[in-house]
C-alpha cells in the first residue's frame, strides 16, 4: 500500500499484485485511517532498525546483541552499557508527538515490550515478531453494518 503501486485502472495493489482496499462503487479505495496506520508502523519499523549514528540499531539493543553494538568487557560493564543504550532507544522511539511510537499491545507499547518492561508481562515470539516488523502484517478493516449484535442478559 505504501509503495503506491497501481494497476491499469488506478487501483492500489500489494506486493503480490492483489487489490488493496474496499470495493465501493466499482472502484477499490483505501481508507485514509488505514494509510495513516501503515505509515506510522513503517516509520516505527524504520526507526527501530536505524542505527541513528550509533554502531547498532535499537532492534539489536533490545535483543541484547552486545557484539553487534561493539560492547565488550566484564559482564557487569556490558550489562550497564547495554542498559544505557536501551534507555536511549526508548527515549528516541517514544519521541513522537504522542509520547508513543509504534503499535500498542493493550497495556504497553511495542517499545516497552521489546525492552522487556515488566508491566508488559511475558512477550511471546509472535508479539516480538509483530513489534519488530509491524508493516509486514496484514491490516483488516471492518465496517459496522449492524448485523452482529451482542445480547446481554
Amino acid at each position: 500500500v505504501l509503495a503506491g503501486a497501481t494497476d491499469s485502472e488506478g487501483n492500489l495493489i500489494g506486493k503480490a499484485g492483489q487489490l488493496c482496499g474496499n470495493l465501493q462503487g466499482g472502484h477499490w479505495s483505501v481508507d485514509p485511517l488505514e494509510l495513516s496506520y501503515c505509515t506510522t508502523m513503517k516509520r516505527f519499523q524504520d526507526a527501530l532498525k536505524d542505527p541513528a549514528g550509533d554502531q547498532c540499531s535499537c532492534q539489536q539493543v533490545f535483543r541484547g546483541d552486545a557484539a553487534a553494538c561493539g560492547v565488550t568487557g566484564a559482564d557487569d560493564v556490558v550489562k550497564a552499557l547495554m542498559a544505557d543504550k536501551a534507555r536511549s532507544c526508548v527515549t528516541r522511539l517514544k519521541a513522537d508527538e504522542n509520547g508513543k511510537s509504534g503499535p500498542a499491545l493493550g497495556k504497553c507499547s511495542c517499545v516497552d515490550a521489546l525492552n522487556a518492561d515488566p508491566l508488559c508481562g511475558h512477550v511471546t515470539s509472535q508479539l516480538r515478531s509483530f513489534c519488530e516488523n509491524p508493516s509486514s502484517y496484514a491490516v483488516a478493516v471492518g465496517v459496522e453494518d449492524g448485523r452482529i449484535v451482542r445480547k446481554v442478559k
